[in-house]
């Protein structure tokens, strides 16, 4: 409709604006306060995000601080646009300012813009356009802001559980065309406990840590040491950086040796295309160690062995792969010293046609009679659709009509979405085969053209959907 189409053009400087209102609120998980089951930033967003739905017009409601919705319509039905305000933590290596929600050139930069703001500001435009170009709406239509997507997806469940599921759901987390499976996920740990810190019989650590998310590449990590001969070790750190790629940083000074390492962030199902700060800092570590036998060594040679730098669970006993959904992704996202023990936490991506148990079961066998621990943690099943679906070839035939992109074909990713946690609910874009977005990456954005254009199909979509 060529109505709908103008209202949304019209509406460009105000979804700039308002995008950069969720982008600039700082809206990563934190402890629970009060009655704020994530934490200030989070409840922070969730406001302004219900704020900014009521001056759009919208019957607004707060769900216990676990959610929100903006709503408009009646029906016996309802179709839901349901997107997520939580955030991963920024890293670093940005150009802009991760919260500055900088406007350049078309583009807006911050976190959260394409990973989930700016998606949820396509929702609330998409329906605001059909209201406001008077065509019939038969069915309730709504805006779910979610706020735990990036850490448990425990808002949609409790929202599930509270008022229960839409008739039909629509989730702007990903790329059109349209998703039809997503990988099973799973997080855990391995664990090496220790009565000491030991890493050679003259160098000990004294804490350390590495990465910001288990689901994120780490871009930084760090070891504290304590070391008995500095100019010893000073040397052996010169002479691995003068032949490494991957250079590591020893900074001292009246009472600390600190060793660290830079990565590149990247989306925890697509390990491969960051660096991961972790592998680099243990790797710097490998000649030191290769005579020890302590058990923090022979950790960090397993890890070095079998999981450092293999994407796709290649030596830990976890290569899978199937047709459907391509190969295991594999993310070792964060590493903590303990007082006695040294983990590491791992997440990872599995292809549709298999279980977490299998997974376990494959590294179980390969850790086998050594010092370390598997401590499973949460996991999620894969979904699948068939190409057949009458939702999914009613959404591949509008997005062809906006796109003219007729060899896309539907998606099977390694990404997690509410797809998983609410039934009848469907992985629609917003993002472009052609689009750059770095999600969970320094500098990640969201072009205000791809942003228009998603947000024409979306109406479209709903028009269609309430015929």
């Amino acid at each position: 409709m060529q109505k709908l189409e103008t209202l949304i053009d019209s509406y460009y400087d105000d979804m700039v604006k308002d995008i950069q209102r969720l982008v600039k609120i700082k809206s990563v998980r934190d402890e629970p306060k009060g009655n704020m089951p994530f934490g200030e930033g989070v409840q922070k967003v969730l406001e302004e995000a219900l704020a900014m739905s009521k001056e759009l017009g919208f019957e607004t409601t707060n769900i216990d601080n676990y959610a929100g919705v903006a709503s408009y319509g009646d029906g016996e039905e309802d179709i839901a646009i349901i997107a997520h305000l939580d955030v991963v933590p920024e890293g670093d290596g940005w150009t802009h300012p991760p919260y500055s929600a900088t406007y350049k050139d078309g583009v807006i930069y911050g976190r959260g813009v394409s990973d989930n703001k700016g998606p949820a500001i396509i929702g609330l435009y998409a329906i605001k356009a059909l209201i406001e170009s008077g065509v019939d709406i038969n069915k309730k239509l709504k805006v779910i802001f979610g706020t735990n997507e990036e850490s448990g997806m425990v808002d949609l469940k409790y929202y599930a559980k509270n008022v229960g599921t839409p008739s039909l759901s629509l989730v702007p987390d990903a790329s059109f065309p349209v998703v039809k499976g997503e990988k099973g996920i799973m997080s855990f740990k391995f664990q090496s406990l220790m009565e000491n810190k030991e890493l050679t019989s003259k160098v000990r650590v004294k804490s350390g840590f590495g990465g910001n998310a288990v689901n994120s590449v780490p871009d930084y990590a760090e070891l504290v040491l304590d070391v008995d001969d500095l100019d010893s070790f000073k040397s052996y750190i010169e002479s691995y950086n003068s032949t490494s790629e991957d250079k590591v940083e020893l900074i001292e000074d009246d009472t600390t040796i600190k060793l660290i390492a830079r990565g590149v962030s990247a989306h925890g199902s697509r390990p491969e295309t960051g660096k991961n700060a972790n592998s680099i800092l243990f790797k710097s570590l490998s000649d030191l160690i290769k005579e020890s036998e302590t058990i923090l060594s022979t950790f960090v040679k397993l890890y070095l062995d079998k999981i450092a730098f293999y994407h796709h669970g290649e030596k830990i006993g976890c290569e899978f792969e199937d047709e459907e959904s391509g190969k295991l992704a594999f993310n070792p996202g964060l590493m903590s010293i303990l007082e006695n023990a040294i983990e590491v936490a791992v997440n990872i991506r599995f292809p549709v046609t298999y279980s977490a148990k299998q997974v376990y079961q494959g590294m179980q066998k390969t850790i086998e009679g050594l010092p370390v621990t598997i401590i499973e943690g949460s996991d999620s099943s894969p979904y699948y659709h068939d190409d057949d679906n009458t939702v999914i070839k009613q959404l591949m035939s509008i997005y062809q009509d906006y796109s003219k992109d007729y060899d896309s074909k539907p998606l099977v990713m390694g990404g997690g979405t509410y797809s998983r946690v609410i039934s009848n609910s469907y992985t629609f874009g917003p993002g472009f085969p052609w689009s750059k977005s770095n999600a969970h990456q320094p500098d990640e954005q969201a072009s205000m053209k791809d942003i228009i254009l998603a947000t024409k199909i979306y109406a479209q979509t709903l028009y269609k959907l309430t015929r």
